[in-house]
């Protein structure tokens, strides 16, 4: 789920440039699969156990709340403090296989972005007039009952502009982050698995690894822990506008994180959580013939929670065989 946090950056050192950039609105079979996370069941937990799989009920509408926070720091400068986003975002599941697999429609309904101290009124008025036209952007996605995405398409509004139509394709990975994947195998109270991605955007490739703890399973209802620790190797730097004689060099990039997360099977997204990373970047950039290091820390909360306002359609038990004994 915590792309989101990279996306969100991007987009705020995007909005400052004319980065004309297409993206794949699909993503083909084949890119699908090469970027399906990995689970690994690591503890069974203890009895009873039970098999955990989406029910999500055809037709069925839901309004979720995000809402991130970034704040850094660097040896070098001081940077402008990053305002706080907030969105709205409505989930309708359009239809449910028989075999449990599923298909959702994600729609932005509302984007607002709000001043935190040390945040500039410039950066907020420029993350407002980019972020704005990203109401009514729509994007589809085909999962299965354990949450691994199969598909997903984005639908660009008309009037979106060219810098935030070139992350697109980031906000597309972001949603896929949201969406926890859950062990083949039932697993009871202590139980753990390990989810393993490999996160893309244009100027990182990151490993992510994630560890779920399930803490409490009262009937659909789940309790979860969660352990990130996201890594990126050494790489160049391309940003737009960047002059001939200017190179960046990305030296070594970790994050760890840790947070809390309550899931309901009826919804393939938390209806609680709260998850808190802490990066560390260290770059070198070389302007003609003077380089500079610069190491810069990263603490960011991201929130998700159900909205009042959704409704739930009542579902039956999941088409998944019992537990064997």
């Amino acid at each position: 789920m915590h792309k989101a946090i990279l996306w969100f950056v991007m987009i705020l050192s995007a909005s400052c440039a004319n980065n004309e950039r297409t993206i794949p609105a699909t993503m083909s079979s084949s890119q699908v699969k090469a970027n399906m996370p990995k689970v690994t069941l690591l503890e069974v937990g203890i009895s009873p156990k039970k098999i955990l799989r989406f029910v999500p009920g055809q037709d069925s509408t839901t309004t979720m709340s995000m809402t991130i926070q970034v704040t850094t720091q660097n040896n070098v400068m001081q940077r402008p403090q990053l305002p706080i986003i907030a969105m709205e975002v409505r989930l309708r599941v359009m239809e449910v296989q028989p075999n449990g697999d599923f298909s959702c429609e994600f729609t932005v309904m509302e984007v607002k972005i709000v001043g935190a101290p040390g945040v500039k009124p410039t950066t907020v008025e420029t993350m407002r007039n980019s972020l704005k036209s990203m109401i009514g952007l729509k994007i589809r996605s085909e999962m299965s009952n354990r949450g691994l995405v199969k598909k997903m398409e984005i639908d660009v509004p008309s009037d979106v502009n060219s810098v935030v139509k070139s992350e697109m394709e980031s906000m597309r990975q972001a949603l896929e982050q949201f969406v926890v994947q859950l062990p083949e195998e039932a697993v009871g109270i202590g139980g753990k698995w390990k989810i393993q991605t490999a996160l893309r955007t244009s100027n990182l490739d990151l490993t992510q690894e994630s560890i779920i703890t399930l803490e409490k399973l009262d009937g659909d209802q789940l309790s979860l822990q969660v352990a990130i620790i996201q890594t990126a190797p050494p790489r160049d730097i391309h940003t737009p506008g960047m002059p001939s004689d200017t190179s960046v060099r990305l030296s070594s990039f970790a994050s760890k994180g840790h947070g809390q997360m309550k899931l309901r099977l009826g919804l393939p997204f938390p209806i609680d959580s709260e998850v808190r990373l802490i990066s560390d970047t260290d770059t070198n950039a070389t302007v003609g013939e003077q380089n500079q290091s610069m190491k810069q820390q990263a603490t960011t909360t991201l929130t998700l929670k159900k909205s009042e306002s959704s409704v739930a359609v009542p579902v039956a038990s999941p088409a998944v065989p019992p537990e064997k004994r």
